[in-house]
């Protein structure tokens, strides 16, 4: 999956510290990875797919964590009308998975990207909900 952006990779950016993946582009390539980060591979591409079609309403009732979608609400705002928001703000997101890590019902995948024609690395986090993985936040240092 491959992410552009004028913004920083971000899942629900300024509400209530969550961010908000979207964009345009291709999907995640999950066929190097098995088992659980297969999985985790596949809710990174159907996050971008379900961004690319501007479906907040996928985006947050099955890419969401319950978690980051409670941290949303607390800012006053419904997922799918922050979302809406934010899905404004995109230009153009490439991301790539450089790989993933699973511990039990706690997963990262390192992504890079690129912000201001830089390339910027971060950490999406995701949590196992049930027999699903859901994306949970997102750690940055890019600015």
């Amino acid at each position: 999956m491959q992410l552009t952006s004028k913004q920083p990779l971000c899942l629900a950016c300024a509400i209530a510290s969550a961010a908000a993946l979207a964009g345009c582009g291709g999907t995640v390539s999950t066929g190097s990875y098995s088992g659980e980060s297969h999985a985790v591979a596949e809710r990174i591409s159907a996050f971008q797919r379900d961004a690319t079609e501007a479906s907040q309403k996928k985006v947050c009732n099955e890419d969401l964590s319950a978690k980051l979608r409670e941290q949303i609400a607390k800012s006053g705002k419904g997922c799918e009308e922050a979302l809406k928001e934010q899905l404004k703000a995109v230009e153009d997101i490439t991301l790539e998975v450089k790989s993933i890590s699973v511990q039990g019902k706690s997963a990262s995948a390192q992504v890079s990207s690129t912000y201001s024609g830089k390339p910027c690395a971060s950490t999406l986090l995701l949590a196992k909900e049930g027999s699903a993985w859901r994306i949970s936040g997102q750690r940055s240092s890019c600015r």
